[in-house]
């Protein structure tokens, strides 16, 4: 179960899960008791994910930094493009085809926000980029290296850099 998901659960069962400086805290603020079974279960996961948990927490204190993967509670191993691009993520990899890291990025809002230290793709440009192959992957980020807020988009099948 992911820190959201566990956090999100708990809320749904009427817990306020907060931070009190470095010390976790809930409430359960429902009217109506909920089933203890599942919530001992929510409890345990939170003690045993305490530092996962304020991590996530501190991170939500911070709206305008991105979140790591974990902290967001997402796998972008499944992730459809089109969910990565609501998202509000960054997540920095090890390109294979152009030997070196980029950052994907969720959308232009996001990356506005976020200088970074490396060529970035948001998902429309991952999206464009699909049917490229390799050496038209490498032309395009030479062209992006050097021409930092070009974008890649798809052009009637190509793939042009604007």
């Amino acid at each position: 179960m992911t820190t959201k998901k566990l956090i999100d659960d708990l809320k749904n069962h009427g817990y306020d899960i907060y931070l009190d400086g470095d010390n976790l805290r809930y409430k359960c603020q429902s009217l109506v008791k909920p089933p203890k079974e599942r919530i001992e279960i929510l409890l345990d996961s939170l003690k045993k994910n305490k530092a996962e948990v304020i991590s996530y927490l501190r991170a939500q204190e911070r709206p305008n930094k991105p979140l790591s993967l974990h902290d967001a509670g997402v796998s972008t191993q499944t992730m459809p493009l089109s969910e990565f691009a609501k998202a509000g993520l960054i997540v920095k990899v090890f390109s294979e085809v152009l030997n070196n890291h980029v950052y994907f990025v969720s959308n232009d809002a996001v990356l506005s926000r976020n200088p970074l230290d490396a060529v970035a793709y948001t998902a429309t440009e991952l999206t464009a980029m699909l049917s490229m192959t390799p050496e038209e992957v490498r032309t395009a980020h030479s062209v992006k290296s050097v021409f930092h807020r070009s974008r890649v988009v798809g052009h009637n099948k190509e793939n042009v850099i604007s």
